[in-house]
């Protein structure tokens, strides 16, 4: 008799476990750190790297596929501000807060990070594991900027005694874009590289928007019909400095009906600026802001520049006449 062996191939499946890299860079702190831990699935984690330069790294173990990591860096002071002891990750996105931009780009930039947080008292960090090893970009303490990625930033240069915003209607956000006081009358927005969109700024205490319907010429920079609305116009990867209800270098400076279409560029300007009209001009006289007049002239021309190089840096109104007729604009130096 035969004996008939049968033999069964059971498949073996072995599970890889992955490792998931995060780091942290602590260079922008004005304290010095004397130590990093982590907190992760209810307690602190030790075994933080230093690796120098004010960066720190951990890697979470033995993960499977789809696993999602939750975390926080906590850091150690030894001396001046905030006190000694653990320091959380102070939010910075909450409503009206300081990344609102990067808040809205962070996901679907890195399809496998997001973060969870009450936008008031906690922020912590969230990550997926994927079919391999994964090493997260390094992120400044206290936001959501990546060190390996070039921020737009923009710049409002203010008058003292107010509170600026820039206010964006597509994003409909309730208190403005995410605004920077720095203590000097600028204010400053961080934006993610590839946002573009159309903002202007907004006095909060007296509600007052700057008015930049005479800032003609190119929609690329001022999108205005003329008369109702006037927005600036960011493009993505594009830093700049604003000044708060001046038109920006590269528009002209105004539409006047009565005198029909009057440019008057550049504005801010240096040491000229050109007038163009479509009737001669018989008199220029240029105001500072008290009311008294610097500058005047005589042109008796539709097409001209001056010469404004003595005049000292600060805000002028700018009246021009023909016949009995007249148009003031504001420029600034």
């Amino acid at each position: 008799m035969k004996h008939i062996y049968i033999f069964f191939l059971i498949p073996f499946f072995t599970v890889n476990a992955q490792n998931i890299t995060v780091s942290v860079d602590l260079s922008r702190l004005t304290y010095t750190t004397a130590g990093m831990n982590i907190y992760h699935s209810g307690s602190e984690q030790t075994g933080v790297t230093n690796e120098g330069n004010g960066i720190f790294s951990y890697t979470f173990t033995g993960l499977s596929e789809g696993d999602v990591v939750e975390y926080q860096w906590m850091g150690y002071i030894d001396s001046g501000t905030p006190t000694s002891g653990a320091v959380s990750l102070v939010p910075k996105i909450g409503d009206g807060g300081i990344e609102e931009d990067l808040r809205r780009k962070y996901s679907a930039t890195h399809t496998n990070e997001s973060f969870n947080t009450d936008y008031s008292n906690w922020f912590n960090y969230k990550v997926t594991a994927l079919a391999s090893d994964y090493t997260s970009p390094t992120h400044y303490w206290g936001s959501l900027e990546r060190t390996n990625t070039t921020y737009s930033i923009i710049t409002l240069n203010a008058t003292s005694g107010g509170t600026y915003k820039a206010w964006n209607n597509e994003y409909n956000w309730s208190r403005g874009h995410g605004t920077v006081d720095n203590g000097d009358n600028t204010y400053t927005l961080t934006l993610d590289p590839t946002t573009s969109l159309e903002y202007y700024w907004k006095e909060e205490v007296s509600g007052t928007s700057e008015d930049l319907t005479s800032c003609t010429g190119n929609n690329a920079i001022v999108n205005t019909d003329g008369q109702n609305y006037a927005n600036r116009v960011h493009n993505a990867g594009e830093s700049r400095t604003d000044t708060f209800d001046t038109c920006p270098s590269g528009t002209l400076s105004f539409i006047d009906n009565e005198l029909g279409i009057i440019e008057i560029y550049p504005n801010p300007f240096l040491d000229r600026i050109s007038v163009s009209t479509e009737e001669a001009i018989d008199f220029v006289h240029i105001y500072d802001l008290t009311g008294r007049i610097v500058q005047q002239a005589t042109p008796n021309k539709a097409n001209f520049s001056l010469n404004v190089s003595k005049l000292s840096k600060g805000v002028y109104l700018v009246k021009l006449n023909s016949g009995d007729r007249e148009a003031t604009t504001k420029l600034i130096k």
